[in-house]
């Protein structure tokens, strides 16, 4: 059995080989390589985003005229109640 571990050079994965004699080392080798470099081809799975937009409505304050949000139920500026 021969071990490849090239778990310290990244992007190498770890490779086991098992083989009767050194003489087919390099075929076990070399049908290895074929085989990773073959899952390697295969084109990226699509990355998906979801992506959530969301629109903050802003109105004057009838008493102090500041920019407050709809969905306040005080000014924060001045403390006047919205309606």
């Amino acid at each position: 059995m021969v071990f490849v571990d090239a778990s310290k050079l990244p992007g190498i994965p770890r490779h086991e080989f098992h083989v009767a004699s050194p003489r087919e080392w390099i075929s076990a080798i070399q049908s290895e390589m074929k085989t990773d470099a073959a899952q390697q081809a295969r084109p990226p799975q699509p990355t998906y985003v979801k992506e959530i937009v969301r629109e903050v409505v802003k109105y004057p304050c009838p008493f102090c005229s500041s920019l407050i949000e709809v969905t306040s139920a005080r000014c924060q500026f001045c403390g006047a109640p919205q309606r």
